[in-house]
């Protein structure tokens, strides 16, 4: 290693020292590394950089629980309430898409179900910019499964409740 680049003796030691931690504790690391450097990292496809924006996110591991996340998010209306679900199921639990009734069944197990939480999802797709696309649709009936996933905005907006930065889009 002594002939190489100090720059690339550099990242050879960081990788193979962060191989052997988990994903938080790699996290971790590298925030502590980049303050202590004052250095300012920006990456388009890393795994807490949601839908490769630049978003200032919790940490997944902030909410053990989804009840934490519901208490720290406070939703007001469906809507929220479906977000809410929603972030859990995609961006803490890291699922790429999910159904509706998922986010329901999480919803229900705290007492906040939805009566037609479709509803709420649609109404979150009518928005501008859209909170919440429809990925698929398994059925002919209204009451086919339908497969949805959080969009950019549907994501900062969870966020941006959890830090208590923005209000109610509004039930639509």
């Amino acid at each position: 290693m002594e002939n190489l680049d100090p720059e690339l003796q550099a990242m050879a030691s960081v990788s193979s020292t962060l191989a052997e931690l988990g994903v938080e504790s790699q996290a971790r690391v590298l925030r502590w590394a980049a303050d202590k450097f004052g250095v300012t990292v920006s990456s388009k496809s890393t795994a807490n950089n949601v839908n490769g924006g630049d978003i200032d996110q919790p940490q997944n591991s902030d909410f053990a629980d989804f009840v934490d996340l519901f208490d720290a998010v406070n939703p007001s209306g469906n809507l929220e309430k479906a977000l809410t679900g929603a972030y859990w199921v995609q961006v803490v639990q890291g699922a790429s898409s999910w159904q509706s009734q998922q986010v329901n069944n999480i919803l229900k197990d705290t007492g906040n179900g939805i009566s037609s939480i479709v509803d709420a999802f649609d109404s979150g797709q009518n928005k501008t910019p859209a909170l919440v696309r429809q990925m698929a649709k398994s059925g002919k009936s209204r009451q086919a499964r339908k497969t949805f996933k959080l969009t950019s905005a549907g994501i900062r907006f969870i966020a941006s409740k959890i830090s208590g930065d923005i209000d109610a889009p509004g039930e639509g």
